[in-house]
């Protein structure tokens, strides 16, 4: 059993599930076409009493390009913290941590690299080590479109996402950054807009 980490913290990953975020994946799990998980935790409710949560991992791989993958919590004490996005039923509480397509193709003749990805889903912008620009590593998933192309060392990435209403209008980001990456040098180019 692992203990629950903040709302909007990075939640804990099923071994071997994702082989782009998991250190521990191996060639196998490299290869599997569906990968689930299930994973009971505990979490403190507001008077300090531990109760349990559940936590469900499945990805799909039909192609080697191709990902789907959705990541869902159950936790009955999760409309108690502030900032609570979830739904409630008959005394559940639950939410998608994650729901998102990822589509990834690199060239056979040219180092040409292109990502597609669309759905709610875990994003850091910036290379900072304890911190970075725009989004960082604290921030709970967003609804997001992102695209990167990486070619000769350039990146050129964009993304819009729908962030959380603020006094009762909706709120977007809209990003884009072109970067290069020398071998010991990087240098960005990064412009982000809030409407």
């Amino acid at each position: 059993v692992i203990p629950a980490g903040v709302e909007g913290s990075r939640p804990f990953k099923f071994p071997g599930v994702s082989r782009r975020d998991s250190s521990v994946a191996s060639g196998m799990i490299d290869r599997d076409i569906l990968s689930i998980g299930i994973l009971p935790q505990l979490t403190t409710s507001s008077n300090g009493i531990p109760q349990p949560f559940l936590s469900t991992w499945g990805e799909l791989r039909p192609t080697e390009n191709l990902t789907i993958v959705n990541e869902m919590v159950l936790d009955p004490v999760a409309p108690q913290r502030p900032g609570y996005v979830g739904k409630e039923w008959r005394g559940f509480a639950g939410y998608t941590r994650q729901a998102y397509v990822d589509f990834q193709h690199s060239g056979t003749q040219q180092p040409v690299r292109i990502e597609l990805k669309a759905g709610r889903f875990y994003d850091i912008l910036g290379p900072g080590r304890t911190g970075q620009l725009v989004l960082g590593q604290t921030i709970r998933p967003l609804d997001m479109l992102r695209f990167s192309i990486q070619a000769w060392g350039f990146t050129l990435s964009g993304r819009a996402a729908q962030l959380d209403r603020m006094n009762g209008n909706n709120r977007y980001l809209a990003q884009h950054r072109l970067e290069y990456r020398g071998r010991t040098w990087q240098l960005a180019v990064n412009e982000a807009m809030l409407y």
